[in-house]
């Protein structure tokens, strides 16, 4: 009988494990990128004209879900605009670098959170790109229509929508049950 390395793994050793992966992928990163204080970013111009996929990460979420291990902060409407500027000025970047992307995905967090800021970035991006697959993350109580719409004018054509159940018991007890309860009720209004 054979047993696998991670059956015999306790909670502290995946947080142990979890721990060991965060750091070296923030080491990684960090060197990727050469962030330095009011300097801008050190990106490669593309050496090679082959198309990419864009991923840009909305780390901010109404509520920090205790079950995710996703790089996200609770949100906060002026950081959030800051950090949706911030992007821009990064897509800009990688267009005076050459690059070129076919697709986006976008993931949080919960991207949708400043649904008039990923409009306004998606746009750009396809300004500045041949952009022709965008997918985006989202919640059940952010699939409003007026959101529907604005990600339609922006030309997202797929979502990825955080349900991580259909049984209301397991919803409330991983605390989600407000956002599917709250998408409901604006169905039934709408």
């Amino acid at each position: 009988m054979s047993v696998s390395y991670t059956e015999n793994l306790t909670p502290w050793g995946f947080s142990w494990i979890n721990q060991i992966i965060t750091r070296i992928a923030r080491h990684e990163f960090a060197k990727a990128m050469r962030f330095e204080e009011g300097a801008a970013p050190h990106i490669p111009t593309a050496n090679i004209q082959k198309p990419r996929l864009l991923y840009i990460h909305v780390p901010f979420c109404e509520k920090l879900c205790p079950y995710c291990s996703f790089n996200r902060i609770v949100f906060d409407e002026p950081l959030c605009r800051d950090y949706f500027r911030g992007l821009r000025k990064e897509i800009l970047l990688y267009k005076e670098r050459c690059f070129d992307f076919r697709g986006i995905y976008v993931g949080g967090g919960t991207p949708t959170v400043l649904i008039d800021e990923l409009e306004e970035t998606l746009a750009l991006a396809r300004d500045c790109f041949q952009i022709v697959e965008i997918s985006v993350e989202t919640n059940p109580n952010h699939l409003t229509e007026t959101n529907l719409t604005a990600l339609k004018r922006a030309g997202v054509n797929r979502f990825s929508v955080g349900v991580q159940s259909f049984d209301n018991r397991l919803l409330k007890d991983m605390d989600r049950y407000g956002k599917v309860r709250q998408r409901r009720r604006d169905s039934a209004i709408g």
